[in-house]
């Protein structure tokens, strides 16, 4: 019969703010993403909020976890890579409605999201999966922000309604000898606190990394001032070594995208949409990003959000 696509509701996850909520995920199938739409009003007082923050919504989910066996730690990301993910992977922001900066407004705000499990943008997508039924437990954790994540100053602003909708994307009739590997993703954060052409973030050694998504912002604005270079090097092995405007033209050419996000670069291990391309890091002393970087003012932060191939 072969594999079949099925796609379920699950419960909403409670909104209560600056709290973490876990849901137990269903262990029947192999899933291969899950869909989520984040959704509520942020209500604003005569005083309009200053500072609106790029990716402002998405900044109310401060952290998901997915979770395996009560220790396996599969997705550990801020709601933020999920929108910068999904627009860099299929080519469009998603469906979305904003909020702003207008005083005494009531502004309905939604936004939809994928949350991957296998490979995208890939010769064979289900290379990776996550096949739920071998595991014990199997669990999403989501960290809530508050209205202070969305602008810098909320003047009085409230939120209101707010939920977090679940629907999945799975495989039935997956054969019992069925494999795949394990698509993580991660994130490191490296504030700027000085213009230097060395500033250096060690990653972990010992992991196959697939690609790394990198986003900059300067007081939560995203920001293409901050890095003018960078390198990813071990020891005197230097594998990638750019200038950050021409990454971003290579971004437009891999992606097929019409359009890039402020901030944000992506640096591709796998040039055939096969895992063989893959950063090996096993039994290598050391690897590292090197960043020529300029201090702009404010709060400079490099985000790096790896992603690695496991299994």
């Amino acid at each position: 019969m072969g594999k079949i696509p099925h796609e379920r509701r699950l419960d909403n996850i409670e909104f209560v703010a600056n709290s973490t909520k876990t849901l137990e995920l269903p262990r029947n199938h192999v899933y291969r993403a899950l869909v989520i739409k984040l959704s509520g009003t942020c209500s604003t007082t005569a005083t309009a909020p200053v500072g609106k923050k790029t990716y402002a919504i998405q900044k109310l989910i401060q952290r998901i976890e997915i979770v395996a066996n009560g220790k396996d730690t599969i997705k550990s990301i801020p709601g933020m890579f999920l929108r910068i993910l999904n627009k860099y992977d299929f080519g469009t922001v998603p469906k979305e409605t904003d909020i702003g900066i207008s005083a005494s407004t009531n502004y309905a705000f939604e936004t939809h999201m994928i949350l991957p499990f296998a490979l995208t943008r890939a010769l064979r997508p289900l290379d990776a999966a996550i096949d739920a039924s071998r595991l014990q437990t199997f669990d999403m954790r989501v960290t809530w922000g508050s209205v202070n994540d969305l602008y810098a100053s909320p003047n009085g602003a409230t939120l209101s309604n707010v939920k977090l909708e679940l629907q999945t994307i799975e495989y039935l009739g997956v054969e019992q000898d069925f494999k795949a590997l394990i698509n993580k993703h991660t994130q490191i954060q490296k504030e700027v606190t000085a213009t230097t052409s060395e500033l250096q973030e060690r990653l972990p050694t010992e992991v196959v990394y697939r690609r790394f998504f990198i986003y900059t912002e300067v007081d939560g604005i995203a920001s293409n001032a901050v890095i003018n270079k960078l390198k990813l090097k071990s020891g005197t092995l230097i594998f990638k070594d750019i200038y950050a405007d021409m990454l971003k033209g290579n971004m437009k050419f891999f992606s097929g995208n019409e359009s890039l996000e402020d901030g944000v670069y992506v640096m591709e291990m796998i040039t055939d949409g096969q895992l063989s391309e893959a950063l090996n890091t096993r039994g290598m002393s050391s690897i590292e990003f090197i960043f020529d970087v300029t201090k702009q003012s404010g709060t400079n932060v490099i985000h790096i959000f790896p992603e690695i191939i496991e299994g």
